[in-house]
C-alpha cells in the first residue's frame, strides 16, 4: 500500500500530490516537462523534503510532518533509476549491480535469476562504456531490485534512448512488478509509456496532481484529452485477440465496443491487447457505408466540443455485449454536412491500418 499527501513550494510553483495505490503495480505520473512529476517522486526517495503532508509505503512511515518524522534517503528502502543509469564507470556490471545489496546486506538475494530477467548475463563482466544505452539502463534497474526496495522509482528511464533501444527496455519493466510484487512510481511525457506499461496514471499540470486513477479511467477522461496533442487525442481500449489471418495479414480483436480488425504482425490469439483508437482516425457517417463492412461502429452522440477549424465529437458505442466511448475529431465542414447533435445515432468508422499500430500485448 503506497499513500502520499505532499506540499513543497519550488520557487515560483507549489507542488501537490495526494495520492493512493493498494497494489503492486505500475502508476504512471504523466504531465509537461515543468509539472512536478520528478519533485514528487524526489520527495518519496528523500532528496527533497515536503513543506507538509505523509509518505506511507507498506505501513512504514517515510515522512510526516504532523508528528515530524523525515526519514533519511538510505533509510527508505526506495530504489531509483534516473534518466541516466549513474553507473561507477570503473566497476564492471557484476560489481555495479552487487554494489546496493552488499550495502544493505542482502547476502539472499538472487543476482542470477535477476541477471537472467534481465538479459545480462553476458555482460556482468564488461564496463559501462562496453554497453549500449539500454543495457546501462537494464544494469541500473538490476541494482535497484538487489537492494530489495518496497517501492521502485522510475525518472523518465528511457528519455535518452532511441526508439529500438526503448521497445527493448520497456519489456523488461513491464514484468517487474508481477515478477517481484513491487509496485512502482514511473515519471513520463510519452504517450506510448503510458499506453504500454500503466496500470494507473497521474496528470500534473503546473505543479499539481489534477487527476489520478486506473489507467483507462484516466486515458479516456477529459482531463486527459485537454492535455494531449492532437496526434494523441482518441481513446484508449483493452481486448483479447481472436484469431489471425494469414493469407491477408489481418487479425480480429474484441474489445467492449464490439471487434475490430487490424494487421495482427505480432499479436497471438488469446492474448490481452491495450490499444489506442486516435480520433483523427475515427470517419463520421450518418449512414452505414455500402462499401465499407470493416471497424463499422453505431453510436449515440454524447458530447459534441466545436473549435475554430475541427470539431470534437464523443460517441457511446454499444455492441458485442459490452460498452465504449470513440473520440472522432473532424472538420468544420464535415460537422455541418453530418448535422451533428447530442442525442443523434451515427456511424463511426475506424482506419484498421492506421489503428494497427497503436496495439500493445499486455
Amino acid at each position: 500500500m503506497i499513500s502520499i499527501n505532499v506540499t513543497k513550494q519550488l520557487g515560483d510553483v507549489t507542488v501537490t500530490a495526494s495520492f493512493s495505490v493498494a497494489d503492486a503495480g505500475i502508476a504512471v505520473l504523466f504531465g509537461a516537462s515543468g509539472a512536478g512529476k520528478s519533485s514528487v517522486i524526489n520527495m518519496i526517495a528523500g532528496l527533497l523534503d515536503p513543506k507538509s503532508g505523509h509518505i506511507f509505503i507498506n505501513e512504514k512511515v517515510l515522512f510526516d510532518s504532523s508528528n515530524n518524522i523525515n526519514l533519511p534517503p538510505e533509510k527508505r528502502r526506495v530504489g531509483y533509476v534516473f534518466q541516466d543509469s549513474r553507473l561507477f564507470p570503473h566497476m564492471s556490471v557484476r560489481k555495479n549491480i552487487l554494489y546496493g545489496a552488499k550495502k544493505r546486506g542482502n547476502d539472499k538475494i538472487n543476482l542470477e535469476q535477476i541477471c537472467s530477467l534481465l538479459g545480462l548475463d553476458a555482460f556482468l563482466d564488461r564496463y559501462p562504456d562496453k554497453l549500449s544505452g539500454g543495457e546501462r539502463q537494464r544494469v541500473a534497474i538490476a541494482r535497484a531490485l538487489l537492494s530489495r526496495p518496497d517501492v521502485l522509482l522510475m525518472d523518465e528511464p528511457m528519455a535518452s534512448l532511441d526508439a529500438s533501444r526503448r521497445d527493448e527496455l520497456i519489456h523488461y519493466i513491464a514484468k517487474l512488478p508481477v515478477l517481484f510484487n513491487i509496485p512502482i512510481i514511473y515519471v513520463t511525457h510519452t504517450m506510448d509509456e503510458i499506453i504500454r506499461l500503466a496500470d494507473y496514471v497521474g496528470l500534473m499540470s503546473k505543479g499539481d496532481l489534477i487527476d489520478f486513477g486506473s489507467a483507462l479511467q484516466v486515458f479516456n477522461s477529459k482531463t486527459m484529452a485537454d492535455m494531449l496533442p492532437a496526434k494523441d487525442f482518441g481513446v484508449i481500449c483493452e481486448g483479447t485477440v481472436i484469431s489471425g489471418d494469414g493469407k491477408e495479414g489481418l487479425g480480429v480483436v474484441s474489445f467492449g465496443g464490439g471487434r475490430i480488425e487490424v494487421a495482427t504482425g505480432n499479436l497471438r490469439a488469446g492474448s490481452r491487447v491495450r490499444f489506442r483508437i486516435p480520433a483523427m482516425d475515427v470517419v463520421l457517417s450518418k449512414t452505414r457505408p455500402a462499401t465499407v463492412g470493416r471497424n463499422v461502429y453505431f453510436g449515440t452522440i454524447a458530447e459534441v466540443q466545436e473549435h475554430y477549424l475541427l470539431a470534437d465529437i464523443l460517441l457511446n458505442i454499444d455492441s458485442n455485449g459490452g460498452n465504449t466511448q470513440l473520440w472522432a475529431r473532424i472538420t468544420r465542414q464535415s460537422f455541418r454536412e453530418i448535422d451533428v447533435a447530442v442525442g443523434n445515432g451515427i456511424y463511426a468508422m475506424v482506419k484498421s491500418v492506421v489503428a494497427s499500430s497503436q496495439f500493445y500485448e499486455l
